[in-house]
This record gives structure tokens, C-alpha cells and sequence, in this order.
């Protein structure tokens, strides 16, 4: 999932599993909530990074579940 050039975007209670890419892409958006989020991939998936972020502002994530190979960027 990519979002771009995003205001005030509200993204909850969102299950996400194995995802063969990024599970969520944030990209020159601002004010944006990630709450109730669950996403998992095994260790051995391919480039399964969890959610990229790149030139955002006002980013906030609360009570998610984040289990994949790569960390948050």
C-alpha cells in the first residue's frame, strides 16, 4: 500500500500479512495515524520492510503489531 502526498490520513485497525513488498509506503504526506495495525511475514520473505516513511511530517503510530524480517524505516 502506498500513500502519497497525504493529509491527514487515518489508517485503523488494518491486518496485513505476508505482504511480498512493503506493507505500507508513506511519502511526502503529513498528520498522518496508523493505529490498530497487525502486519506479519515470516523472516525468510523477500524485502518484506514493515512501513517505509520518507519526507513526512506528524507521523504517529499507536497499539499496532509489527513482525517482519526488516525493521521500520
Amino acid at each position: 500500500m502506498h500513500f502519497n502526498n497525504c493529509n491527514g490520513l487515518r489508517i485503523s485497525n488494518l491486518q496485513h500479512l505476508n505482504s511480498p513488498r512493503n506493507h505500507i509506503n508513506l511519502s511526502c504526506s503529513e498528520n498522518i495515524s496508523l493505529s490498530g495495525l497487525n502486519m506479519t511475514a515470516p523472516g525468510d520473505s523477500p524485502n518484506t520492510d514493515d512501513i517505509d516513511i520518507s519526507n513526512c511530517r506528524g507521523v504517529d503510530i499507536r497499539n499496532s503489531v509489527i513482525s517482519t524480517a526488516l525493521p521500520l524505516t
